[in-house]
């Protein structure tokens, strides 16, 4: 919620409550937690001097991975983007509708843009108050005005289960959001072993430092949806590579996880973390 995004929404609530009371009782922490470098970062430019633990937060994964036959998909011969999160304008879905208005509609010759004919996008997501409830309703009708119907798929939320069927489908995964401290979805579909798309408003730089996605810069101009050829470009790109390619970068992924997001190795950072704050404690006040 310090994320600058974030501070921006509804900004003067949010700063008579850190003047009163919030920012008082973060520099009264013996040590503030972030997910990420970045958001580490962010503690300092706003004036936060408090030591930070920084430890990503770790995915419940299932015990196996679930392998699900190509042929449970509509159709059977439909690939899969698939969007994971709630539906709400910080996540970017209409701007994930006007990119893909782009691609299906021929706007953007790519080489390998003709098989875009072969996929389809899956939106999963949660609804919460009238405000998502009014934006879900603009972005199906944006999805009717371009006459797009028959290549989304709306499914909406899910249990645990049915979303790692979702993650298992999916051929690419995609959250083209504005800001997030640490986005536990992409950590999801990494772990299912789909290859991610995702902004520079989330820590996720290891997609291309560990070949596993894109890393896209986010729009100059937030206001206007359809000026984001960045993710319109990633998405041709990786829509197009060979699928051998793709099935690597999922290896990729997957490995990632499991290296340094699930729980145990969240515990053990997290573990180092107090035992370090705890020592720094008994130094300063001269206890045992």
């Amino acid at each position: 919620m310090l994320e600058p995004w974030s501070l921006q929404q509804k900004w003067l609530k949010k700063r008579i409550a850190r003047l009163l009371y919030q920012d008082r009782d973060m520099k009264c922490a013996a040590a503030l937690h972030a997910t990420a470098e970045s958001e580490a970062e962010q503690f300092r430019r706003l004036g936060f001097k408090n030591p930070v633990i920084v430890s990503p937060n770790g995915v419940n994964v299932p015990k196996e991975l679930l392998v699900v036959s190509r042929q449970l998909l509509e159709g059977g011969e439909k690939r899969r983007v698939l969007f994971v999160s709630r539906m709400h304008p910080k996540k970017g879905v209409m701007e994930l509708v006007e990119a893909w208005g782009r691609i299906v509609s021929g706007e953007v010759k790519e080489s390998g843009s003709e098989g875009v004919k072969e996929w389809k996008l899956e939106l999963v997501y949660t609804v919460s108050g009238d405000c998502e409830k009014e934006y879900e309703a603009k972005v199906k009708a944006r999805v009717k005005e371009l006459g797009l119907e028959d290549r989304f798929i709306f499914t909406g939320a899910l249990n645990d289960d049915e979303k790692w069927k979702a993650y298992a489908l999916a051929d690419l995964f995609v959250l083209p959001t504005y800001s997030e401290n640490f986005g536990i979805v992409v950590a999801e579909a990494l772990w299912a072993g789909v290859p991610v798309i995702t902004t520079k408003g989330t820590p996720w730089s290891e997609l291309e430092s560990e070949k596993c996605g894109k890393w896209i810069d986010l729009p100059k101009d937030g206001s206007n949806p359809s000026d984001w050829p960045v993710l319109v470009t990633a998405l041709e790109y990786m829509m197009s590579m060979p699928e051998g390619e793709r099935r690597q970068m999922g290896d990729n992924g997957r490995r990632l996880v499991e290296e340094k997001y699930t729980w145990d190795a969240v515990v053990k950072n997290m573990v180092i973390g107090y035992k370090t704050i705890i020592a720094s404690w008994k130094g300063l006040h001269g206890k045992e």
